[in-house]
């Protein structure tokens, strides 16, 4: 199986929708999927989401199926100098990926560098649905591989956000989840391209063909007009 994990266009915050110029770019993004001719397309319930969808649906002649899991998962933390509420990876690498931090491993959690940080229950909470979903699709999660239930040749999207997006291949490829925060950034309509192989009965792990690919903008003269590369990392 391909899976596609895409985050949405530039997006209209308040409105939960995508700008104009997310328009243009969700556009790109419709006729690239359209030669990779998708299978099945799922999305996450908020609306700059399926709006980006929507776009790659029409190309296709497809409809989408919103999985409620896939929206955006809360990352703030408060900083401790400003006591400003920010995006997780504002607190600094040299925080989160500290000699002290790496040393706890998956007990990351007890330093209190995250205080009040509920990234653990965020980690959990995406590995357990996205587990549930690839289930769904003929991979089931056993300790850090999946076993092939149903062999699927399908090439799948997922549309959703940055947060959610770099959990989840943290999860994936075992990537250690401060490492993934604080190292990664997903660029609007960015396609990761992710491939689970084998017959039926075979452990399998997941591998990473290219992350936050946007040759699409590149191709259209969009990527240097870019409202993200302004807004630095946002989800």
């Amino acid at each position: 199986m391909e899976l596609y994990i895409i985050r949405h266009a530039d997006p209209d915050y308040e409105n939960d929708t995508i700008t104009p110029f997310g328009e243009k770019e969700a556009l790109q993004l419709a006729s690239r999927m359209k030669v990779l001719n998708l299978d099945e397309i799922f999305t996450s319930p908020m609306g700059r989401a399926r709006k980006t969808a929507s776009y790659t649906c029409k190309a296709l002649g497809k409809s989408y199926t919103v999985e409620p899991w896939a929206h955006e998962v809360d990352l703030h933390i408060t900083l401790p100098e400003s006591e400003r509420l920010a995006w997780i990876s504002e607190l600094g690498a040299h925080i989160m990926r500290s000699s002290k931090n790496i040393a706890l491993g998956d007990q990351w959690h007890e330093s209190d560098d995250f205080a009040g940080f509920s990234g653990q229950d965020v980690a959990s909470y995406v590995a357990t649905e996205s587990d549930q979903f690839l289930a769904r699709l003929g991979y089931k999660r056993e300790q850090d591989f999946y076993r092939v239930t149903a062999e699927n040749k399908h090439r799948v999207a997922l549309f959703c956000h940055g947060g959610l997006g770099i959990t989840w291949l943290a999860h994936l490829l075992g990537i250690p989840y401060l490492a993934a925060w604080s190292s990664f950034n997903m660029h609007t309509t960015g396609v990761t391209k992710v491939v689970l192989d084998g017959r039926k009965g075979e452990a399998v792990a997941p591998v990473c063909c290219y992350y936050s690919d946007v040759s699409h903008l590149y191709a259209a003269g969009l990527l240097e007009d870019s409202p993200t590369l302004e807004k630095g990392f946002r989800v």
